[in-house]
């Protein structure tokens, strides 16, 4: 070493040095490795007795299943050698080898080709998809980026594929779709799912989608932001789930008739959601003479429809007594009392009375009708009138009050929820009217009543207790992002809020009141003390109250 020093000479990494030569430092450094290799070894055997480790296989594999679902629900991509590439599930292949192996055996994790990048063709991972995938069938998830530049190029990657896709979601440029439509495969009988959507841009036609013929198999059609030419279009008759979802109101909708009409060969359809749709169809307009006959039905979902093209929709459809109804009223088009003789009919023949109701949601602009696992009957509207009194009169007189009493449902409903609805002089014998007709709640909830709405609250409390009560059987109270905060309460000889709750809370012999999502500005834990001073049991989680509020 002090002669190569010496000679000012650069010596070269292979330059042999004295520890080169040296047995006992060889040694040593052979000792060193083995034990390394030895350590390696304990680690791996001691990781084996880790509770995530020891799970069995087909645990393991749900548990990836799940990692999966939520990676791609997230749309969050690795980013590999600076590019984007979307499996990030795939790092749990690397946690050790034998949840590798149970990644690598599960042939379930490796059917869904996502594209997002025009060189995933080639990218090894890519590859690992399909070769892991074997001969399972495909779900096959194209969608470029929002400039739309890379859509030819990322639907050319699936088209070899397609022949193997039990579901296809298309989410690339209008015009890609119309220039590689004739490179489509003639067939694709294992086919059950197909998405086509646009997000945002201009209105385009749905010519650019599959042919109903490549697909005889096909249940599940959704199709967004495209206009659907239901005058001439067929489909498939096999259809369970239908989905048309438009982000404009186009300025020729369909007429109700050419909409029923399509409709009218889909015998097995379960789900339909319709949204922005229908042409304005106006009192003066012919009705619709077309009928589709829907007995599955089970679920039907209209959003952004005018009042009358409503009732026209809901006549022309024969549908089971337990079909689910959510329709949501144009905000365009306002209810007016001139149209509502016209509606309701229509509205309360809909009603599923063979459903287990047993909840009714009173809302400003809008009923439900549910129980503990989904609602069964909503229809949400906009009022013409400028005055909340009016309005709330028309709600519960004209509309809840008719569809409780000629639907049948009113003796089931056991739990009443009131969102911030007015209790006023003026619409006193409208809510006298609605409550009486529901003698068996047990539960009535108030929903976002802020300061000066809350003294609606005891005032309905007031009338549902004495020897008149309008709610007799009512035992349990819930509030709901509720203020029991109020401002009259420093007002000489005016009792407070609070204490007017408690006087009615204590004439109505209330059994137990829950509280929940009530900020601090609206409760504090004397206004509790005050509550359980009058009712034997008071639910209210201080610690999950000042989570809620943190989230402010």
């Amino acid at each position: 070493m002090v002669e190569v020093m010496l000679s000012r000479v650069h010596p070269s990494p292979a330059h042999p040095t004295s520890l080169d030569q040296n047995p006992d430092f060889l040694h040593i450094e052979d000792q060193i490795s083995h034990c390394q290799r030895s350590l390696a070894t304990l680690k791996a055997q001691r990781n084996t007795f880790l509770p995530a480790v020891r799970l069995l296989p087909e645990v393991l594999a749900q548990v990836f299943r799940w990692c999966q679902v939520i990676a791609y629900q997230d749309e969050f991509d690795l980013n590999i050698s600076g590019k984007t590439f979307p499996y990030p599930w795939i790092t749990v292949t690397q946690v050790c080898r034998r949840w590798r192996e149970v990644a690598l055996d599960t042939v379930g994790l490796w059917t869904t080709l996502r594209i997002r990048h025009p060189d995933q063709a080639q990218h090894p991972l890519t590859q690992l998809v399909l070769a892991r995938s074997k001969a399972a069938l495909l779900d096959i998830d194209v969608q470029s980026s929002s400039s739309y530049n890379d859509s030819d190029s990322l639907l050319r990657i699936a088209l070899p594929h397609l022949e193997r896709a039990r579901s296809i979601t298309f989410k690339v440029s209008p015009s890609s779709l119309d220039n590689l439509r004739h490179e489509l495969p003639t067939s694709l009988p294992l086919l059950t799912v197909l998405n086509v959507s646009m997000p945002g841009g201009p209105v385009y036609d749905c010519s650019t989608t599959l042919p109903d013929t490549v697909a005889p198999g096909l249940n599940s059609l959704i199709i967004k932001g495209y206009i659907i030419p239901w005058s001439t279009r067929d489909f498939p008759p096999t259809l369970t789930h239908l989905e048309i979802i438009r982000n404009w109101r186009p300025k020729r909708g369909s007429t109700v008739g050419e909409v029923v009409q399509a409709l009218s060969e889909l015998k097995s359809l379960r789900q339909l959601v319709l949204q922005k749709v229908f042409a304005v169809h106006t009192v003066a307009d012919a009705e619709p003479t077309t009928h589709a006959v829907l007995k599955h039905l089970e679920k039907l979902e209209v959003y952004d429809i005018a009042p009358i093209t409503a009732a026209y929709l809901l006549d022309s459809l024969d549908v089971s007594s337990s079909t689910r109804i959510l329709l949501y009223l144009s905000y365009h088009e306002r209810l007016t009392p001139d149209i509502m003789p016209r509606l309701l009919p229509s509205l309360v023949a809909k009603v599923p009375a063979a459903a287990p109701i047993d909840t009714l949601i009173q809302h400003k602009s809008s009923i439900f009708m549910s129980n503990s696992a989904s609602t069964w009957f909503c229809v949400e509207w906009t009022w013409p009138s400028d005055t909340e009194e009016d309005s709330t009169v028309m709600l519960l007189r004209d509309v809840s009050a008719q569809l409780l009493s000629a639907s049948g449902c009113a003796t089931k409903i056991t739990t009443l929820v009131v969102h911030s609805l007015l209790f006023l002089d003026a619409n006193r014998a409208a809510w006298k009217t609605l409550l009486q007709l529901t003698p068996n709640v047990e539960t009535l909830g108030f929903h976002s009543y802020s300061v000066p709405q809350a003294s609606s609250a005891a005032k309905i409390l007031k009338v549902c207790s004495g020897s008149d009560a309008w709610l007799p059987k009512v035992k349990n109270l819930a509030f709901d992002d509720f203020s029991f905060r109020q401002n009259n309460c420093c007002v000489p000889g005016r009792p407070s809020f609070l204490e007017t709750l408690c006087s009615a809370v204590a004439a109505a012999k209330i059994e137990e009141i829950q509280i929940r999502r009530c900020r601090a500005h609206m409760i504090d834990e004397y206004m509790v003390e005050h509550l359980k001073s009058v009712v034997g049991r008071v639910v209210w989680d201080v610690e999950d109250e000042k989570t809620f509020c943190s989230c402010f």
